[in-house]
Order: structure tokens, then sequence, then C-alpha cells
């Protein structure tokens, strides 16, 4: 189980790469920036940073407008 944006969630098969994730979550790379534990990870990290049980990972995606 990790924490993803507030909520608990028991789907994510853990341990994953957050580039992992991102995929499975089926989310586009270049409209989000993600935190894990509290730290923001840049994108070229992704493939290296491993989530685990008890992580929290936020998600935030970009929203244009005026």
């Amino acid at each position: 189980m990790i924490y993803l944006n507030g909520h608990e969630n028991y789907e994510i098969e853990i341990p994953i790469k957050i580039a992992d994730l991102v995929k499975n979550l089926g989310l586009q790379k270049r409209t989000i920036a993600i935190a894990h534990n509290g730290e923001v990870i840049q994108k070229k990290n992704w493939d290296f940073v491993t989530v685990n049980a008890k992580d929290t990972i936020e998600i935030v995606r970009a929203v244009g407008g005026g």
C-alpha cells in the first residue's frame, strides 16, 4: 500500500519505479510533477527512484488557461 494524492492505494504493485508508476497510471510525463515523500523528483530521476510500501506520492498536473 502507498499513499497516492492523500489516499491509500492497494492496487499498485510495489516496489515500483516512479517512471513505471506514471506509465501504469496512463499519465503523460510532460504535464505532471511528482513529489515522493515530500521531495519533488526531477523527471530525469524517475527511472531511478523506487516507491516502497507506505511511501507518499503526490502528483500534480499542469493546467493551462487564462
